[in-house]
Parts: C-alpha cells; structure tokens; sequence
C-alpha cells in the first residue's frame, strides 16, 4: 500500500514540472501540438484508405473477378496428402479438399447442409449458398481418363465464387480409374497456371465413357456427413444437389431446434420435409417460385406441381402423405403433423441428429439407396415425424421412362437376394460344412461347354482365394476332390479336436494332473486312468496326423506341438521370422553371456578372499567361475539378489563402481539392444504376411478367371475368349464354400453388371472379387421390421434407445458396489447379526436388480428380434448369460434357504480359513461380473479406444504368437518332467531330516508346490519362473535336488529364449498393432475389427499385375504362359 502510494506520488510531481516547463516554454508546446495534430491526421487518412480499399475489393470481387493467374498444383498435392480409398477399393476420397470459413450468426452452427452432386451439376450449389445461411458440405464426384480437366475447372469455379460461400467444406471423391490414368502424377509436373476470367468459366465435358464406375451416391452422402463443420453442429439435412430448400427453411428449422422439448430429443426423431416437384414449363413462363406454403398450395391446385416422385415410385413417398399435409392449415411456425410408422420402400428426406445411421455404401444409384438407411434409422429406434409450412422442391418432373416403378421394385433391387431352393442334401453338406457338390457340366446360350473339371478347378481356386491359399497344388481331379475335402470347415474342425485331444493327453498320462494340491507335503493322491485307453486315443491321433499332413515322426511327447504349428500358417511364419533372425539374436545373446563372463572374471580378482573376514565377496559369491557367472547373471536379470553388491560396498565405496558400470552395460545397453534387435525383426511382421496373403489371394482369382477362359465349342474345338458369362460366375459360385454374406453380395454385384452386359472381362471380375475383402462386422446388413401403430411398438423404440442400456448400465455398477460392500462387511463384522443388520437392506436391492438384468434382456431381444439381438454381437449372449445365471442361482438358493443372505455356516468356514467355493460364493461371483459393462464407457475418448483396440486385436488376432509361446511352454513342461520329474520330494525329505533352512532358500519361502511332477505343476512352475522376480531360487533349489551343476543350464535357457526373446516378441505386436490403430483412429475408422486385414487396410498396397502374372506362371501343374497343356481338364 504504501508503494503504491509512493509511485503516485512522484508520477504528480512528473505532470506538475512539465507543466510549468510548458508554461515557461510556449514554443515547446506549440511543437507537441502540430506532432499530435499530425499524428491523428495519419490514423484518419489511413481508416479512410482501408475502407475505401477494402469496399472496391468487395465490389470487384462481387461483380467483376479480375482476371489472375491459377496454379492448380496444389490441388493435386492436396489429393497425395489426403487420399484414401473406400472399403471397396473402386473409388479415392479426399476428405476437405476445399474450404471456406467465415463468421456466422447466432445458433447457425447448429444446423448443416450435405449435398453430393456431380462436376456436370456443381453449378446447382449457388441455388443452395443463396438461401442457406449454415455450414454447408459437399461432396463432388468425378470420374473419367481426363479428370484432371474437371478438378482444374471445379477448384477455379470455387474460387470464383467464394464470395457467396459462408462455411463450405467440398470432399474430392473419384473412381480408382480416373486417378490412375489422370490424377496419380499430377502433383510432380511443372506449375500449370491457368489465366482465369470468372466472367467466361464454363464447363466443358470430359466424361470418357469407357469409365464405367457407378455414381456411388451413398458413399457420397456418408462423406458429406463426416466432413460437416464445425463440431459444434447437432443436425444435418442430407440432400441431392437438384433438391433445394425452401427460402426460409433454415431459419425455420433454426428456431425449431432451438425450442425443441427434451421429451422429443428423448425419442430420437427424424423430422420429415415434405418434398415436391415443379413442372419447367411454368419456371420457363417467369412464375415466380414459391416463398410459403400457401403459393405452394396454388401451384399445386393449377396442376404446375406435384409431389415428389409422383409418376416415377408413388409408393416411395406414400407415408408423408400430401394430402394429409396439404389439408392442415398453414402458418408461421414449424408444426409436427403426424408419425408414420417406417415401412418399405419409404425414403423421405428429413433432418435429424448427426449420429444417425450412415447410409450403406454397398447401394449406388437410384433404387433403394436411401431405402435402406431409412430402414436402419428406424430398426436403431428413431422416430419419423412429417412437418407442416416447410418444403422442398425439385426444378422438373421426373420422367417415367428413366426410372419407372417396375424396376424400382425388381427382384435385382431388392435388399434379400433370393436363392433358389436346395436340396435335403445340400442343406445337409451347408451344415455339416461339407464341400458342395459340382453337378455336371455347364453349357450356355451360344452352346458354348465347361467341363466339370474346368468348374472344380475355377471352384478350388476361389476357395483357396478365400482362405488366402496358395494354388500352387495339383490340379487332377481326383487331387481336386481330396483337397476340398481336407479344405473344408468339418474336417478342420475335426483336425481342432483331434489336436487338442493330442495336447491335453499330458495331463491324463501317468503322473497325472488330477489332484486337488501339487503340494509334495500333502502327499497328493493323483487319479490314475487306464494305460492302453490313454495309447489307443494317441494312436488314433497319431494316425489321424499323419493321414492329414503324411509327415514322418519318431518323438511322441516333446514334440506334439509341432502338429499345432503345422496347421497354422501364421505359426510358421511366426517361425520363419525368428529363424531369419536367429544369427542376430544368437549373436546379441553371446555378447551378453560375453559381458557376464568378462566381469565375472574381473570380480573374482578384484574381490579377493580375506581372512579377516569370512563373509568376503570371494569367499561367499566369487570364490568360483560357475558361482561367479551364475551370481553376475542374476544380477543382469534384475532379480532380487543385492546382497551380491551390497558386502563389497560396505568394504570401499569405490567398489561399487563394479557392479554400476556392469547393470549400464549389461541391462541399459545390451538388453536394449536385444529388444531392438527383436522389434526390428517383427514390426510389420503382420502387415508384410497380410501382404503375401494378398498377393495370394489376387492369383487365385486371376488363376480362376484364366482357367474359366476356355470354353469347348459345339463342333468340339477349343476356344479362348477373354471374357466369361455372368451365369457361369454364378454357377461357380453355387458350389464354392463362401459365407453367406459374401455370397449375396457378389451375387447382388453380379446382378448389376448382368444388366449392362452378360460378360465380364478380367478387370470387373477382379473388382467383384475383391468383395471378399470386405468384413461384414463392419457392413451389417439392414434388418427391416414391419410394425403398426399401437403401445407395443412406443415401447419396442424404448427397447432399443440408448437411455434404456445406459439405465442398466448405471444398475449393473450400482449392484457391483452393494456386492463389494455386502461382502466388506462380512469381513469386517465377526458378529452374525451385524452381519445381518447391515445386509438385509442390500441383499433385497441386489435381488431387484437381478430381475431388471433379466427383464432388461427380454425387452431387447424382443424390440431387436431375438435372432438379429443375439447374433448382432457376442456381448449381447454374454449378458443373457450372466443375468440368467445369477437369477436362477439366487432363486435356488432362497428355495433352499429361504433368505439372500450369507448363512452363519459360510462365515464359519471364512473365520477358519478354509477354502470353499459355496453356492453364495458362486451366486456374488456371478453378480460381479456384470463389471463387465463398463467396457462399454471406456471408448467414449479417442485415446482409450486405441488401447482397447488394441487389446482386443492383441487377443483376437495374435494366436500365432501365443500359440508359440504355448508350444514352448508345453515342450519345456515334458522336458522337465523328464529331468526333475520326483526331484523336490526327495528334497523334501532331506530337509525334513536335517531341519535346516536358509533365508531366502528354496526350502525356507515353501515353493513345494512348484515342481515338475506331472504337466500341470510342470506348467504353472515354468509361468512362476517367467514372472517372479526370484528365479535363481527355483535354480539353486533344483540344482541342490538334482545334486548337479548342469541343472542351471535349463532354467537359463528357458530365461534367455522364452522369457527374455519371447515376451520382447509380444511387445513388437503391441507396438505394431498400436500404431495400426492410431492410423486408423486418425483416419476416422473402426478400431475394434475381427481380422488382421481390416487392422492394416490403409498401409496394403495392391500387388501389381506383373506380380500376379509371375505368380501364376510359376505353378508347377499349369502353364499359364502357354495355355496348351489342358489335358488334365478336357480328358
């Protein structure tokens, strides 16, 4: 305060002198008056420059765009930086190829604008930019060999009109063709600049017809709607570039959504616009457009409108009902009229929330587009409500012979393929998993003939497609027939069983793993089954490998997991990956056991005996070699042993400086080099196989459609054609072992194309191929429902809201934390009664919850359908699971019991510590799993989902890895048991005898229970000695058992090569798959996949023809290159 008070002091007498200064000096004072005089007429000229300069610009770029030169290789550089490809590989997005911001007005966030549109049309967006004052985001299609001449003309048209766009994202999208032959080398040409008059800009059109991509009208839609900014924005309208808005319907909906009541959020609506079209005649007679309902109206009594797609599919807008809307009386405000229950084939247009379905990228063109994300929205829940006093119109009648209502509702454009009816047989081989089988041969309308041989072979190489199969194989038909056969899923299955079985004879054979402790103190009493049943499932198992993979073998035991690693193709990579790495690790390990050696050499010269002391380091740990090497070696494994280091401390502190410079080397240089090393080995383990995989696959296809090439002529000559019939592909594809999903949709493919021509070249039938690519987990197919209007349908919509799952989600924790406290108290009251004073209360809430788990499961599985709930997601048969079990064990136990709470005889057997698993351990065990729908949160940040994908991925895709580590585990366990195998019951009793033991020993932490006395103790002690940090116990305790030196050898092997390569290995696939799903997160993608190629799609590069084509001219059956040999088909 009083600083304060000091400043303002002197900055007083600072004013006061120069006053007086500038009343003694008036010339002074006359300059200072001229300086600020000056000063301000500066900032005025300036203001008035800025506006006059600024207001000529506004004026010249709002009436005449001076002409300026354009580079457009920006453009083209915009496309390399942003490019990515659909699902289906046929066409590249570029997600915000352009953008223009401004400021808007209040609440306009809320609302956007999708539009998709060709380059022929993209002059219909200034019809949208004049009466939409929102966020408006585009998507523009292009397509054909001149491409490059549409995006240069569409980014100056842009730029020329940008005056009259407010916030406008456009999205690039175009056919995989158009990029190769126009776009893929644009940005590294020279700078093009193009001299632009905006006054003259028009378009010229390029389409080359040869490019025949399908205007992928869903995908455009879907692009539009993740492109929208900013984030801020709620509701998006979707239309297509000839649909435009009435002029004030942006503001209306504005004011709508802003007064909307929470009840209808609550339900999800998508609100309806009625959609009308006006007839051109009377646009081309100056009738003004209409501004209201009302002008509508009139238009519509003189007959110069009409609802939308009246002539064309009066049944795709029949639930809007015009007449319904067109009877209410008009006003001011946006009203909702009535809500019409979904059913097929309404597709309105409407606005609604942004998190509503995606349309199904599958449909293209007209048809049932729109169809089927309308069925989606209502199958999710979401409510249709049709507004009063808003409209959309279309400029034009739509003419009935371009798309009339008979092929709107064609059998090819319905959402089920039908397929034709089957046989008991057939039905029996579907599902057993039986191959189908090929009848006869296949004759076309030209009276052209396939040989059944020629169909099986293109049939065995679409499966081997299919399963990622190499076609390098024998191509007889007897061949054929025994390899689909050994292909198909009942005998994989059966080679799954039958392995297993192999596997799991460790633990009935003699010892055998079934005792209740392996504890050697107890004396376990070990069940022992019959000898010649255990010989007669091994010799039937054995007979049945070497039937399946005819390989010779003489070790039973240790080496039955090579019949696992045979059967996967990824173990065997998994393998060939270490085996090319081997040198590397071997020659990391020998520097390691170099560095143990070299300073176990030094320790035991600068650690001398001392006979001072007896306790010296040289007497007690480097008195030898073997003790020198092996006390280092711990110590370079960082387990707990200080006691090395810490009595030569005590002597000099000097001494130290041993043991800190061999840990520095040892485990911050050497061992990181040794991760390294590994990591290096294995990143992109999975993206180089998924490659290999691919590139396989690629030739299979190429491999079916060269053999489907020739055909027997009527005269009975051969001829060779470079296309195929459709229904030939079709008819293949009737006898392939293919998932339904892919079927339907190759078939639904086909179909569209068999509607152009009855033919398919090379090229399109590579594309239809690559479908097999796709993962239905990531596509669903569109469940419709039919309903009518009553209570049961309003309560089917409750089923399926989120509210309701997240009602039970906030029950399923609240009944977590009653069972933790339920049994916290039990733990901590030792008095019966208090137990029950304060469980009673719980116990009975707990049991209501039960019910609702169960309830809740029922009102799902009827609002979804129980078949299409349960099969939706394996999650949803968990909690059906869970929540029956747990109700059905608690009714048990109160009809046994006739209370839900714990019985004094249970909390007898917990004061006295004795291990039972009762049936109310059982019912609280069951209670806690409902944890479980926390997952459920966890995806709500973008961080948090990578690492749960990436979890998810580790568990589901990483079985080779795993299934290594396990076959390690198994031989390691035989092995053991052949070397230690009675070793610690006879330690055991000689340290019963002498009744000595030594602090930290073996003897003295009691690990009785770890040995290697039968396969399961065998395995358990192997996965102790891989996590304890005390490993050098289980080595001195066995070496002293075993009474010799060389016992060491197999626990230091097992820490080198398991522990230490084998968990480096696990951590290169945490890393691979991590940043696999980073890409994908930045990429805006699903992160929970099924499979390895959905992990990686955006890195796999498409194998080159010339690699295809090398690949099949290769196999050693057929001679792709000079297609003559072909008697293996025509004899």
């Amino acid at each position: 305060m009083f600083a304060v008070q000091r400043y303002s002091t002197r900055l007083r007498r600072y004013f006061r002198r120069y006053q007086l200064l500038f009343h003694k000096r008036p010339k002074l004072r006359q300059i200072s008056r001229i300086f600020l005089i000056l000063i301000a007429g500066f900032l005025i000229i300036n203001i008035i420059n800025g506006v006059l300069f600024t207001t000529i610009l506004f004026f010249q770029e709002d009436i005449h765009e001076p002409d300026y030169d354009l580079d457009t290789r920006p453009y083209y550089k915009t496309i390399e930086l942003k490019k990515r490809f659909d699902s289906s590989g046929n066409y590249l997005i570029v997600q915000n190829f352009v953008q223009f911001q401004s400021n808007l007005t209040k609440n306009a966030h809320l609302l956007a604008l999708n539009l998709h549109t060709n380059i022929q049309n993209l002059h219909s967006l200034l019809n949208h930019t004049k009466v939409w004052d929102g966020p408006i985001s585009l998507s523009l299609y292009i397509k054909g060999a001149r491409a490059s001449d549409d995006i240069d003309y569409a980014s100056i048209w842009l730029r020329c009109n940008r005056r009259l766009f407010k916030v406008l994202n456009v999205h690039l999208i175009m056919s995989a063709k158009a990029y190769e032959r126009s776009i893929s080398n644009q940005h590294n040409t020279h700078s093009v600049k193009y001299a632009v008059s905006c006054q003259n800009i028009k378009y010229i059109n390029h389409t080359d017809e040869t490019d025949s991509t399908i205007y992928p009208s869903n995908l455009l839609r879907n692009v539009a709607r993740t492109g929208t900014t900013p984030t801020t924005v709620q509701y998006i309208l979707t239309l297509d570039i000839d649909i435009y808005p009435a002029p004030d319907l942006f503001h209306h909906l504005v004011s709508f959504y802003t007064q909307i009541k929470t009840t209808e959020e609550f339900n999800r609506t998508l609100y309806v616009i009625p959609s009308f079209e006006i007839h051109l005649d009377a646009v081309k007679n100056s009738a003004p457009l209409p501004q209201n309902k009302n002008e509508l109206i009139l238009l519509w009594n003189d007959q110069h409108l009409q609802p939308f797609q009246a002539d064309v599919c009066p049944t795709c807008q029949f639930l809007t009902n015009y007449q319904a809307w067109k009877q209410e009386a008009s006003n001011d405000k946006i009203v909702p009229l009535f809500r019409p229950h979904y059913a097929q084939p309404w597709q309105p247009y409407y606005v609604g929330p942004k998190d509503a379905p995606t349309y199904d990228a599958r449909f293209k063109a007209h048809a049932h587009a729109r169809i089927s994300q309308c069925c989606e929205s209502y199958v999710a829940g979401y409510d249709f409500v049709v507004l009063n006093n808003i409209y959309l119109y279309r400029l034009g009648f739509l003419d009935k012979n371009m798309d009339s209502e008979e092929t709107m509702n064609s059998s090819q454009t319905n959402l089920m393929i039908r397929v034709p009816s089957q046989t008991f047989k057939d039905r029996l081989k579907k599902c057993l998993g039986l191959p189908k089988t090929i009848h006869g041969d296949y004759t076309d309308n030209e009276q052209c003939v396939w040989p059944s041989n020629i169909l099986l072979c293109a049939t065995v190489f679409l499966e081997d497609a299919i399963n990622y199969q190499s076609i390098s194989h024998k191509v007889t038909r007897n061949y054929l027939s025994i390899y689909r056969w050994f292909a198909s899923p009942l005998i994989k299955k059966l080679h799954q069983i039958i392995l297993w079985m192999n596997l799991c004879l460790a633990l009935f054979e003699p010892p055998s793993s079934f005792s209740i402790t392996s504890d050697v103190r107890d004396q376990p009493n070990r069940i022992t089954f019959p000898y010649y049943g255990l010989l007669a499932v091994e010799g039937v198992t054995l007979l049945w490998f070497l039937a399946y993979i005819c390989t010779k073998f003489r070790l039973r035991r240790i080496f039955r997991p090579i019949f696992m690693i045979e059967s996967s193709q990824l173990m065997k990579k998994v393998f060939k990956a270490v085996h090319q790495q081997s040198l590397t690790i071997i020659a990391c390990i020998t520097l390691t056991f170099i560095h143990v050696l070299f300073f176990a050499v030094m320790a035991m010269y600068l650690f001398p005996k001392s006979d001072i002391r007896p306790d010296s380091q040289n007497t007690t740990y480097f008195d030898t070699l073997h003790n020198s090497v092996f006390e280092l070696l711990v110590l370079y494994s960082t387990a707990n042993n200080p006691d090395i280091m810490m009595p030569a401390y005590s002597d000099r502190r000097l001494n130290s400086l041993f043991f800190i410079v061999f840990v520095i080397i040892g485990i911050y240089w050497l061992q990181n080099i040794i991760t390294a090393v590994v990591y290096r080995a294995f990143r992109g383990y999975f993206l180089n196989a998924i490659i290999n995989s691919l590139l396989r696959r690629r030739t299979a296809v190429q491999g079916s459609f060269e053999i489907l090439k020739k055909r027997v002529l009527s005269n009975g000559s051969i001829e060779t054609k470079d296309t195929i019939p459709i229904s030939l592909v079709q008819a293949v594809l009737e006898s392939v072992l293919i998932t339904k999903w892919h079927f339907d949709l190759i078939n639904h493919n086909l179909n569209e194309l068999q509607r152009v021509n009855e033919a398919i070249n090379l090229e399109q039938y590579s594309n239809i191929m690559r479908l097999l690519d796709l993962n239905p987990r990531l596509a669903p197919d569109v469940q419709i429902q039919r309903s009518n209007e009553n209570l049961l349908d309003r309560l089917k919509a409750v089923g399926r809201s989120k509210a309701f799952d997240l009602i039970g989600t906030i029950f399923a924790i609240l009944s977590v934390l009653l069972v933790t406290i339920e049994v916290g108290h039990r733990h901590l009251n030792t008095n019966y009664r208090d137990v029950v004073t304060y469980l009673v209360p719980l116990a009975y809430v707990n049991l209501s919850f039960m019910i609702y788990f169960v309830l809740e499961i029922l009102i799902k599985a009827w609002a979804y359908g129980p078949g299409h709930f349960f099969r939706s997601s394996t999650i949803h048969v968990l909690e059906a699971t869970v929540a029956l079990s747990c109700l059905i064990l608690q009714a048990v136990y109160m009809g046994l019991y006739k209370t839900p709470l714990v019985l004094l005889v249970y909390t007898d057997f917990i004061q006295q510590e004795r291990s039972v698993f009762t049936l109310w351990a059982a019912i609280k065990t069951c209670n806690m799993l409902f944890i479980y729908r926390l997952i459920r949160f966890l995806p709500a940040s973008k961080n948090i989902r990578i690492i749960v994908g990436t979890v998810f991925d580790e568990v589901r895709n990483g079985g080779a890895f795993f299934g290594v580590l396990f076959s390690c585990y198994y031989a390691y366990s035989l092995l053991g048991m052949e070397l230690f195998g009675g070793a610690i019951g006879e330690l055991y009793k000689r340290s019963n005898i002498s009744n000595q033991t030594v602090c930290g020993s073996y003897q003295q932490l009691e690990y009785w229970s770890n040995g290697f006395d039968d396969f399961y103790s065998s395995m358990v002690t192997l996965y102790h000695i891989m996590v304890v940090n005390q490993w050098f116990v289980f080595v001195n305790g066995f070496r002293e058992a075993t009474n010799s030196k060389w016992s060491e050898l197999y626990f230091i092997f097992w820490y080198l090569f398991v522990t230490n390569i084998g968990l480096n290995i696990c951590l290169a696939l945490s890393g691979d798959i991590h940043d696999a799903k980073k890409k994908r997160a930045d990429q805006q993608e699903e992160l929970i996949v099924s499979n390895m190629y959905d992990i990686y799609r955006a890195d796999i590069k498409e194998p080159s023809p010339d690699q295809i084509v090398q690949r099949l001219n290769q196999h050693p059956y057929i001679n792709f290159l000079d297609y003559t040999s072909d008697r293996f088909i025509y004899t």
